[in-house]
C-alpha cells in the first residue's frame, strides 16, 4: 500500500509541455490569391519541376500564354504533408497562344525537421526533408 501512495505522489509531479513546442510554419507566398481574382478566368499551370533549396521550394514550368498569372494556393500546414492548389489566372481577352515560362519561389519557414510530401493539386511530387 504504502508504494502504491508513493507512486501516486511521484506521478502527480508532471513537467509543464513546452510553451511553443509546435510552432505553426509560415509560407511567404507572393503567388497567393489575391483581391479581384474572382473576376478573372480560371486557367491551367504545367509545373515541369519542383525542388526544394531550403527555405524555399521552387517551382517552374509554364503558363498557357503570357496573359496568365500564377497562382499557388497553400493548405496550413499541419502534418507532414504540404497541400497546394496550382493554377493560372487571365483577364479576359485576347492574347498571344504561346506558352510562358515561369519560376515560383516560395519560402517555407518554421517547418520542424523531419520527412516531408510535397502535394500538387491533389498529387504528391516531392518528398524532402528539412533536417
Amino acid at each position: 500500500v504504502f508504494l502504491l501512495i508513493l507512486t501516486a505522489c511521484a506521478s502527480a509531479e508532471t513537467v509543464p509541455p513546452p510553451s511553443n513546442s509546435n510552432p505553426t510554419p509560415e509560407v511567404t507566398n507572393p503567388y497567393a490569391t489575391q483581391s479581384g481574382d474572382d473576376a478573372l478566368s480560371l486557367g491551367v499551370v504545367y509545373i515541369d519541376a519542383v525542388s526544394w533549396n531550403q527555405p524555399e521550394l521552387v517551382f517552374s514550368g509554364s503558363l498557357p500564354t503570357p496573359c496568365h498569372q500564377l497562382r499557388l494556393d497553400f493548405q496550413p500546414i499541419t502534418t507532414l504533408e504540404v497541400q497546394v492548389s496550382a493554377y493560372s489566372l487571365m483577364k479576359p481577352g485576347m492574347c498571344a497562344e504561346v506558352l510562358e515560362p515561369f519560376e515560383a519561389r516560395v519560402q517555407i519557414s518554421g517547418l520542424e525537421a523531419g520527412g516531408y510530401t510535397l502535394v500538387v493539386n491533389d498529387q504528391a511530387i516531392l518528398n524532402f526533408s528539412v533536417p
